[in-house]
């Protein structure tokens, strides 16, 4: 749900971040966007295991709250915060848009499968367009250790939403 923001504002800005604050070499920003790809790789890899183990509405809770952690530790601002971080950020995207289209499947009807899902994506391009402007506005007035805590903020947030969203079904359940 949160993913294509998320990898949005994380993509925009990261390159920027360790080049320009953490004054890094510029000769690891290949080696790390290779990284990158593979972590989340590993994220979408494991979540298919989580969502054997939990419910999928949990499984993309997991992945937000491991986005928080990544973006709270990269707030710290060093560089071996910078490649923890990254690292839990990167697995916790994997997890949470890998078990995200599983259950939000389940929960569309098949005879509005097709229009909810249109609309999903549509929500996720829009938020891959305004995240950047915002992520841009928050450095601007802020800094960039306000800018990882507006993203942990917005995955913490993420991830209470999504229990809720699960305590609800449970609810829904037990009336049945």
């Amino acid at each position: 749900m949160v993913s294509n923001g998320t990898l949005s504002l994380f993509l925009s800005f990261w390159q920027v971040y360790w080049l320009r604050q953490l004054h890094a070499s510029a000769r690891w920003v290949g080696p790390l966007l290779g990284l990158l790809i593979l972590e989340l790789s590993f994220g979408l890899w494991v979540s298919r295991f989580i969502g054997t183990k939990v419910p999928g509405v949990l499984s993309s809770g997991i992945g937000a709250l491991l986005i928080g952690l990544g973006a709270i530790t990269i707030a710290c601002g060093t560089e071996t915060a910078f490649f923890l971080g990254q690292i839990i950020l990167e697995v916790g995207l994997g997890i949470e848009s890998g078990s995200a289209m599983v259950w939000i499947h389940d929960w569309i009807p098949p005879s509005l499968r097709a229009s909810g899902l249109s609309a999903i994506g549509t929500v996720g391009g829009l938020a891959a367009i305004v995240t950047p402007t915002m992520g841009g506005w928050v450095i601007t007035h802020g800094g960039y250790g306000e800018y990882w805590v507006v993203m942990a903020i917005l995955a913490f947030g993420n991830a209470i939403l999504l229990g809720f969203i699960e305590r609800t079904r449970h609810r829904e359940n037990r009336a049945d």
